[in-house]
């Protein structure tokens, strides 16, 4: 009797433990896995392409309403010359420079890569360009628009915190003008230091508020902007 009491303790004993085990290992994976979800929230990745659509510019993925944090660019050289990729520490508040203090590359033989990982703690505009001979004084160079506001946050507040395309409908039911967005680019004198490739996406109602230097006849008005885009927009299929 006391023996077949003992072996029904330990049967009773050893299903506890299996059930706690598996109660137990969900709780372990998921534990383990939440930190990296949450990291992959946070990330924001630029692509950037040297060389490209002419030698002496740059093509970025996105350069408008990036948040504050962590920016991790892939830099890929795929001109004929070499290039780097240098993006300045503090926001831009004067005309265009040809080099700054800032974070950079190293420099870049054609058809090499680099990833260049920058911070940015304060809302505003930030320079990037070449840092090798005149590549900068030659046009390689434009701004990224650091909108404020952490990555990871609603897609709402995103959204409300960027507007992005002045072509697009607004309120009233105005859309850009591509024809007269043509004279726009030419008098504004748009194309003395950018290519359409990298104007494209960069364009909002705020231009007037980061450009690091006045346009050649003032500022420019709200069509004038949706014009604007709608020129480059169509410039870019």
């Amino acid at each position: 009797m006391q023996q077949g009491l003992n072996r029904q303790s330990v049967s009773v004993r050893a299903r506890v433990l299996v059930a706690a085990a598996l109660v137990a290992v969900p709780l372990v994976v998921q534990v383990a896995t939440a930190p990296a979800r949450n990291l992959s929230q946070r990330a924001t990745v630029i692509t950037v392409t040297a060389g490209k659509p002419t030698e002496l510019a740059f093509t970025l993925s996105r350069r408008v309403g990036l948040p504050l944090g962590a920016v991790t660019f892939h830099v890929t050289n795929r001109g004929k010359v070499a290039h780097q990729f240098t993006v300045c520490a503090y926001p831009s508040s004067g005309a265009f420079g040809t080099a700054c203090t800032g974070s950079a590359t190293k420099e870049l033989a054609p058809g090499s890569s680099a990833t260049l990982v920058v911070t940015f703690k304060k809302a505003g505009s930030y320079e990037y360009l070449s840092g090798l001979g005149d590549q900068a004084l030659q046009g390689m160079r434009g701004l990224l628009t650091i909108k404020g506001g952490a990555a990871g946050k609603s897609a709402a507040v995103t959204t409300a915190a960027a507007i992005i395309n002045p072509n697009a409908a607004t309120s009233a039911g105005e859309t850009g003008d591509k024809v007269a967005g043509a004279a726009v680019i030419q008098s504004a004198g748009c194309l003395t230091c950018h290519t359409l490739v990298n104007l494209k996406g960069g364009v909002d109602q705020s231009l007037n508020s980061f450009h690091p230097e006045p346009f050649l006849h003032g500022p420019l008005t709200s069509k004038q902007l949706r014009d604007l885009a709608a020129y480059i927009d169509e410039s870019n299929p």
